[in-house]
């Protein structure tokens, strides 16, 4: 097999899409909430706040997790697949506590958990329709 020079890769775009991401993800959460509080009242709308919370702290620790794995960067720190377990361990624990002490809504909850979601799902529309380079 006859193997070719490839290009070097630009790593700004994703660099952008990246920080456009940190900065959609708070965004939407605390549009969620408001929007729950507002529509749903404060038990679905503090719902929706934990389950923001949750995610966007698990997204920001996948992020740090994936980042290390890549080439090109130092050992990844024995303490991030602690924080990843740790985290994740965290978050089940609370979502449980929370919908079996305190009475908030599952559903609210799973919106919360889902924002991240809808923010990546936004920088991609944003990406296919805006930064076209």
């Amino acid at each position: 097999m006859v193997e070719r020079n490839k290009p070097p890769l630009n790593a700004a775009p994703y660099q952008a899409a990246m920080r456009r991401l940190q900065l959609f993800v708070p965004i939407f959460g605390l549009l969620g909430t408001v929007g729950a509080f507002i529509g749903y009242g404060w038990r679905n709308g503090l719902g929706v706040a934990i389950g923001a919370l949750a995610g966007w702290f698990n997204f920001h620790i996948l992020h740090r997790v994936v980042n290390a794995l890549g080439p090109g960067t130092r050992q990844p720190a024995n303490r991030t697949g602690f924080l990843l377990m740790g985290g994740l361990m965290l978050l089940g624990g609370l979502g449980f506590a929370i919908v079996k002490g305190n009475g908030i809504n599952v559903g609210a909850l799973f919106a919360g958990l889902f924002m991240p979601l809808a923010a990546v799902i936004a920088v991609i529309l944003y990406e296919i329709i805006y930064a076209r380079t």
